[in-house]
Protein backbone atom coordinates (compact mmCIF):
# COMPACT_ATOMS: atom_id res chain seq x y z
CA UNK A 1 0.00 0.00 0.00
CA UNK A 2 1.31 3.44 -0.94
CA UNK A 3 1.81 6.00 1.79
CA UNK A 4 2.29 9.75 2.03
CA UNK A 5 4.49 11.70 4.44
CA UNK A 6 2.94 14.67 6.23
CA UNK A 7 4.94 17.12 8.34
CA UNK A 8 2.91 18.33 11.33
CA UNK A 9 3.05 21.74 12.98
CA UNK A 10 5.43 20.17 15.52
CA UNK A 11 7.85 19.43 12.63
CA UNK A 12 7.21 15.71 13.00
CA UNK A 13 6.88 13.67 9.81
CA UNK A 14 4.10 11.08 9.92
CA UNK A 15 3.29 8.56 7.21
CA UNK A 16 -0.32 7.79 6.33
CA UNK A 17 -1.48 4.98 4.02
CA UNK A 18 -3.10 6.38 0.89
CA UNK A 19 -6.65 5.46 -0.05
CA UNK A 20 -6.68 3.21 -3.09
CA UNK A 21 -8.49 4.11 -6.30
CA UNK A 22 -10.87 1.25 -5.53
CA UNK A 23 -11.75 2.67 -2.11
CA UNK A 24 -12.33 6.11 -3.56
CA UNK A 25 -14.44 4.72 -6.40
CA UNK A 26 -16.66 2.71 -4.06
CA UNK A 27 -17.05 5.76 -1.79
CA UNK A 28 -18.10 7.78 -4.83
CA UNK A 29 -20.65 5.14 -5.85
CA UNK A 30 -22.12 5.11 -2.33
CA UNK A 31 -22.48 8.89 -2.42
CA UNK A 32 -23.98 8.66 -5.90
CA UNK A 33 -26.55 6.13 -4.69
CA UNK A 34 -27.49 8.49 -1.84
CA UNK A 35 -28.00 11.38 -4.26
CA UNK A 36 -30.05 9.22 -6.62
CA UNK A 37 -32.23 8.10 -3.72
CA UNK A 38 -32.66 11.75 -2.69
CA UNK A 39 -33.68 12.68 -6.23
CA UNK A 40 -36.23 9.87 -6.43
CA UNK A 41 -37.70 10.59 -3.00
CA UNK A 42 -37.96 14.36 -3.46
CA UNK A 43 -39.40 13.94 -6.97
CA UNK A 44 -42.17 11.76 -5.58
CA UNK A 45 -42.87 14.20 -2.75
CA UNK A 46 -42.77 17.26 -4.99
CA UNK A 47 -45.19 15.63 -7.43
CA UNK A 48 -47.83 15.66 -4.70
CA UNK A 49 -47.49 19.40 -4.01
CA UNK A 50 -49.51 22.20 -5.57
CA UNK A 51 -46.54 24.26 -6.74
CA UNK A 52 -47.31 25.69 -10.17
CA UNK A 53 -45.68 27.88 -12.80
CA UNK A 54 -42.15 29.25 -12.79
CA UNK A 55 -42.05 29.35 -9.01
CA UNK A 56 -42.80 25.65 -8.83
CA UNK A 57 -40.08 24.85 -11.36
CA UNK A 58 -37.49 26.88 -9.44
CA UNK A 59 -38.38 25.25 -6.12
CA UNK A 60 -38.23 21.77 -7.65
CA UNK A 61 -34.85 22.45 -9.23
CA UNK A 62 -33.42 23.83 -5.99
CA UNK A 63 -34.70 21.01 -3.81
CA UNK A 64 -33.69 18.25 -6.21
CA UNK A 65 -30.50 19.54 -7.83
CA UNK A 66 -28.82 21.66 -5.13
CA UNK A 67 -27.58 18.61 -3.17
CA UNK A 68 -25.87 17.32 -6.33
CA UNK A 69 -23.69 20.42 -6.35
CA UNK A 70 -23.16 20.94 -2.61
CA UNK A 71 -23.19 17.43 -1.12
CA UNK A 72 -19.45 16.73 -1.24
CA UNK A 73 -18.42 20.23 -0.12
CA UNK A 74 -20.93 20.25 2.74
CA UNK A 75 -20.05 16.76 4.00
CA UNK A 76 -16.27 17.15 3.82
CA UNK A 77 -16.38 20.55 5.53
CA UNK A 78 -18.75 19.50 8.31
CA UNK A 79 -17.53 15.93 8.84
CA UNK A 80 -13.78 16.56 8.81
CA UNK A 81 -12.95 15.42 5.30
CA UNK A 82 -15.50 12.65 4.97
CA UNK A 83 -18.69 12.17 3.00
CA UNK A 84 -21.01 9.30 3.90
CA UNK A 85 -19.31 7.15 1.27
CA UNK A 86 -15.84 8.03 2.55
CA UNK A 87 -16.91 7.26 6.10
CA UNK A 88 -18.17 3.84 5.03
CA UNK A 89 -14.89 3.12 3.24
CA UNK A 90 -12.84 4.54 6.13
CA UNK A 91 -11.04 7.13 4.04
CA UNK A 92 -10.59 10.87 4.65
CA UNK A 93 -9.35 14.04 2.99
CA UNK A 94 -6.34 15.55 4.78
CA UNK A 95 -4.06 18.52 4.18
CA UNK A 96 -0.46 17.83 3.21
CA UNK A 97 0.53 20.69 5.51
CA UNK A 98 -0.24 18.55 8.55
CA UNK A 99 -3.27 20.55 9.68
CA UNK A 100 -6.98 20.08 9.17
CA UNK A 101 -7.99 21.27 5.68
CA UNK A 102 -9.51 24.74 5.66
CA UNK A 103 -12.78 25.73 4.01
CA UNK A 104 -10.67 27.19 1.21
CA UNK A 105 -8.95 23.83 0.68
CA UNK A 106 -12.28 22.03 0.50
CA UNK A 107 -13.77 24.69 -1.77
CA UNK A 108 -10.86 24.58 -4.22
CA UNK A 109 -10.87 20.79 -4.25
CA UNK A 110 -14.63 20.73 -4.80
CA UNK A 111 -14.60 23.36 -7.56
CA UNK A 112 -12.35 21.19 -9.74
CA UNK A 113 -14.65 18.15 -9.54
CA UNK A 114 -16.25 19.31 -12.77
CA UNK A 115 -12.92 18.72 -14.57
CA UNK A 116 -11.80 15.72 -12.54
CA UNK A 117 -15.04 13.77 -12.49
CA UNK A 118 -18.19 15.29 -13.93
CA UNK A 119 -17.14 15.95 -17.53
CA UNK A 120 -15.34 12.66 -18.12
CA UNK A 121 -16.83 10.06 -15.75
CA UNK A 122 -13.81 10.35 -13.47
CA UNK A 123 -11.22 9.32 -16.04
CA UNK A 124 -9.06 12.40 -15.45
CA UNK A 125 -9.21 11.87 -11.68
CA UNK A 126 -8.14 8.24 -12.07
CA UNK A 127 -5.31 9.25 -14.40
CA UNK A 128 -3.96 11.87 -12.00
CA UNK A 129 -4.31 9.64 -8.92
CA UNK A 130 -2.50 6.79 -10.68
CA UNK A 131 0.34 9.05 -11.80
CA UNK A 132 0.73 10.87 -8.48
CA UNK A 133 2.94 9.48 -5.72
CA UNK A 134 0.65 11.27 -3.25
CA UNK A 135 -2.64 9.90 -4.57
CA UNK A 136 -3.86 13.29 -5.75
CA UNK A 137 -6.42 14.14 -8.37
CA UNK A 138 -6.30 17.58 -9.98
CA UNK A 139 -8.43 19.11 -7.22
CA UNK A 140 -6.13 17.66 -4.55
CA UNK A 141 -3.04 19.06 -6.25
CA UNK A 142 -4.58 22.53 -6.39
CA UNK A 143 -5.82 22.39 -2.79
CA UNK A 144 -2.75 20.71 -1.27
CA UNK A 145 -4.76 17.73 -0.06
CA UNK A 146 -4.92 13.98 -0.51
CA UNK A 147 -7.12 11.10 0.64
CA UNK A 148 -5.82 8.62 3.22
CA UNK A 149 -7.00 5.25 4.44
CA UNK A 150 -7.91 5.32 8.11
CA UNK A 151 -6.48 2.46 10.13
CA UNK A 152 -8.36 0.46 12.70
CA UNK A 153 -8.75 2.53 15.90
CA UNK A 154 -7.28 -0.22 18.03
CA UNK A 155 -4.14 -0.28 15.92
CA UNK A 156 -3.44 3.37 15.43
CA UNK A 157 -4.33 4.71 18.84
CA UNK A 158 -2.19 2.34 20.85
CA UNK A 159 -4.78 2.38 23.60
CA UNK A 160 -3.08 -0.38 25.53
CA UNK A 161 -0.07 1.94 25.90
CA UNK A 162 -2.12 4.94 26.96
CA UNK A 163 -4.61 3.73 29.55
CA UNK A 164 -5.90 6.29 32.01
CA UNK A 165 -3.32 7.00 34.69
CA UNK A 166 -4.51 6.37 38.21
CA UNK A 167 -3.61 8.39 41.27
CA UNK A 168 -0.75 6.03 42.20
CA UNK A 169 1.18 6.72 39.00
CA UNK A 170 4.72 7.91 39.69
CA UNK A 171 5.74 10.81 37.47
CA UNK A 172 9.23 10.40 36.04
CA UNK A 173 9.37 13.52 33.87
CA UNK A 174 7.86 16.70 35.26
CA UNK A 175 8.72 18.33 31.92
CA UNK A 176 5.75 16.43 30.46
CA UNK A 177 3.54 19.26 31.71
CA UNK A 178 4.97 21.41 28.89
CA UNK A 179 3.38 19.17 26.27
CA UNK A 180 0.17 20.31 24.60
CA UNK A 181 -2.70 17.96 23.87
CA UNK A 182 -1.69 18.09 20.21
CA UNK A 183 1.87 17.06 21.13
CA UNK A 184 0.50 14.07 23.01
CA UNK A 185 -1.70 13.14 20.06
CA UNK A 186 1.32 13.32 17.75
CA UNK A 187 3.19 10.91 20.03
CA UNK A 188 0.24 8.53 20.02
CA UNK A 189 -0.04 8.67 16.25
CA UNK A 190 3.67 7.98 15.79
CA UNK A 191 3.56 4.88 17.99
CA UNK A 192 0.24 3.85 16.46
CA UNK A 193 1.77 3.94 12.98
CA UNK A 194 4.68 1.81 14.19
CA UNK A 195 2.31 -0.75 15.69
CA UNK A 196 0.14 -0.85 12.57
CA UNK A 197 2.79 -0.73 9.84
CA UNK A 198 6.12 -1.56 11.48
CA UNK A 199 7.58 1.77 10.36
CA UNK A 200 9.83 3.04 13.15
CA UNK A 201 10.86 6.35 11.57
CA UNK A 202 7.90 8.38 12.95
CA UNK A 203 8.74 7.15 16.46
CA UNK A 204 12.41 8.07 16.05
CA UNK A 205 11.67 11.54 14.69
CA UNK A 206 9.07 12.21 17.38
CA UNK A 207 11.40 10.98 20.11
CA UNK A 208 14.24 13.27 18.98
CA UNK A 209 11.94 16.28 18.65
CA UNK A 210 10.37 15.77 22.08
CA UNK A 211 13.77 15.46 23.75
CA UNK A 212 14.90 18.65 22.03
CA UNK A 213 11.79 20.64 22.95
CA UNK A 214 11.71 19.48 26.58
CA UNK A 215 15.47 19.75 27.02
CA UNK A 216 15.88 16.25 28.43
CA UNK A 217 17.81 13.22 27.22
CA UNK A 218 16.92 10.13 29.26
CA UNK A 219 18.48 6.73 28.63
CA UNK A 220 15.11 5.11 27.98
CA UNK A 221 14.45 3.77 24.51
CA UNK A 222 11.80 5.63 22.45
CA UNK A 223 9.10 2.99 22.92
CA UNK A 224 9.62 3.17 26.68
CA UNK A 225 10.21 6.90 26.95
CA UNK A 226 7.31 8.22 24.85
CA UNK A 227 4.52 6.19 26.53
CA UNK A 228 5.95 7.14 29.93
CA UNK A 229 5.90 10.78 28.89
CA UNK A 230 2.25 10.55 27.86
CA UNK A 231 1.31 8.92 31.17
CA UNK A 232 3.21 11.62 33.05
CA UNK A 233 1.40 14.31 31.06
CA UNK A 234 -1.98 12.80 31.93
CA UNK A 235 -1.04 12.46 35.60
CA UNK A 236 0.20 16.04 35.84
CA UNK A 237 -2.84 17.39 34.00
CA UNK A 238 -5.16 15.42 36.28
CA UNK A 239 -3.36 16.66 39.38
CA UNK A 240 -3.98 20.25 38.30
CA UNK A 241 -7.75 19.80 37.95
Amino acid sequence: MQSVSVRTAQNVVIQYPLASIGDRLVAYLIDLAILLAWTLLTSIIMSTTNLQGDEGVVVRLLVILLPWFCYQLFCETVFNGQSIGKRQMKIRVISLEGSRPSLGNYLLRWSLRIIDIMLNLGSIAIMFISASNKGQRLGDIAAGTTVIKLQEPGKISGQELFRAVNEEHEVMYSEASKLSDRDVQTIREAIGIYKATGKFEPVTVTDLKVREVLGINPEQKPLDFLPQLVKDHIALATANL
